[in-house]
C-alpha cells in the first residue's frame, strides 16, 4: 500500500467535510448543526487512523528503535520509510493530540450530571447562563445575568438552555472538541458547530418566546456585560454579531429536497472514505490478534 492511498481518503473526506459546512449558515441550524457533527465524525474516523498508521509505519523504520514494530507496518501493507516531513509532524500530533483529547473527555465525564434538577442560581457577578453536560439537563444561571435581563429576557436565555439541554447538545460539542484537540486543522469546522448549536436554541427561544427581538435583547445585553468565552455552552459565549442579526432577519427556510440529497449525499461519500481509512487500521488489529 502506498501513501498516496493512505492520504488520498484524507484529503477527499477533508474536502468535503469543508465544502459540506460551508453553507451552515444558509440551513435552519437544526440541519446545519447534524450535517456538520456528521462530518466532524467522519473526518476524524478518517484522520485518527491515517495519523496513526503513519506514525507507526515512521517509527517502525527508525533505526534500532523501531525494530520491533516493523512487523506492524508489514502487517499494514507500508514497506517504505516514511520521509520524516510526513512521519515528524504525524508522530507530533499524536504525542500531543492524544492525551489532549483525553484530558478532554475526562473533564466531561467528571462535571457531567445524569439526575435531573431545577435551575440553579449562583452568587457571581459576571452574567452568564450555562448548560451542564449530562442527561440531567442541568441549568446554571449567575445572579449577575439577572442584575442585567428582565422578566422576558430571562425567560428567553431558560429557553434557550433548555434546547441546549433537550437536545443533548452537549455531546454534539464534545465530539468537536475531542476532534479538534486531536487534530488542530478541524477547528474552524469545530466553531461552526458550536456556532451552529447557539443557532439552534436561539431559534428555539424565539419560537417559545414569540418574538424574536427579546432573544435579541437578551443576547446582545449579556454578551456587553460577559468579558470572557466559555468552553461550555453559554448563551453569550460565540457568534454574538451574527447571532443578533440572524434573530432580526427572517429565520433561514428549509432547504429543499435537492439541497438536501445533495448535502447527505457528499456526507455518506465523506463516511465511505472514513471507512476505507478504518479498513486500513484493522489490518494491523487483525495482525496484533493473531500474534
Amino acid at each position: 500500500m502506498s501513501y498516496a492511498t493512505l492520504l488520498l481518503p484524507l484529503a477527499a473526506a477533508t474536502l468535503l467535510a469543508v465544502l459540506t459546512t460551508a453553507t451552515h449558515r444558509r440551513l435552519p441550524p437544526p440541519v446545519a448543526a447534524r450535517a456538520i457533527a456528521a462530518a466532524v465524525a467522519v473526518v476524524a474516523v478518517a484522520a485518527l487512523p491515517s495519523l496513526w498508521l503513519i506514525t507507526l509505519s515512521y517509527v517502525a523504520h527508525v533505526p534500532v528503535v523501531g525494530e520491533s514494530l516493523q512487523w506492524c507496518a508489514k502487517a499494514v501493507g507500508l514497506h517504505q520509510d516514511v520521509p520524516w516531513p510526513l512521519g515528524l509532524p504525524a508522530l507530533t500530533l499524536v504525542a500531543i493530540g492524544t492525551p489532549r483529547a483525553y484530558k478532554i473527555w475526562r473533564l466531561d465525564r467528571r462535571i457531567r450530571i445524569h439526575t435531573p434538577g431545577p435551575v440553579e442560581y449562583v452568587d457571581a457577578t459576571e452574567p452568564y447562563a450555562v448548560t451542564v453536560p449530562g442527561r440531567g439537563g442541568r441549568i446554571i444561571v449567575s445572579t449577575g445575568l439577572l442584575d442585567v435581563v428582565n422578566d422576558a429576557e430571562l425567560d428567553a436565555v431558560l429557553a434557550h438552555e433548555q434546547t441546549h439541554a433537550d437536545n443533548r447538545h452537549d455531546r454534539y460539542l464534545l465530539t468537536a472538541r475531542v476532534v479538534a484537540a486531536a487534530i488542530p486543522m478541524m477547528r474552524p469546522i469545530t466553531t461552526r458547530l458550536q456556532f451552529t448549536l447557539e443557532r439552534w436554541a436561539d431559534e428555539s427561544a424565539a419560537r417559545q418566546c414569540r418574538d424574536r427581538r427579546i432573544v435579541a435583547a437578551a443576547l446582545a445585553k449579556v454578551a456587553l456585560a460577559q468579558p470572557t468565552d466559555s468552553p461550555l455552552l453559554a448563551f453569550g459565549s460565540l457568534g454574538v454579531t451574527a447571532r443578533v442579526r440572524a434573530l432580526i432577519a427572517q429565520p433561514p427556510p428549509r432547504p429543499s429536497r435537492q439541497a438536501s440529497l445533495v448535502l447527505w449525499s457528499a456526507i455518506v461519500v465523506t463516511a465511505a472514505l472514513g471507512v476505507l481509512q478504518l479498513h486500513h487500521l484493522g489490518r494491523v488489529i487483525a495482525a496484533l490478534c493473531t500474534t
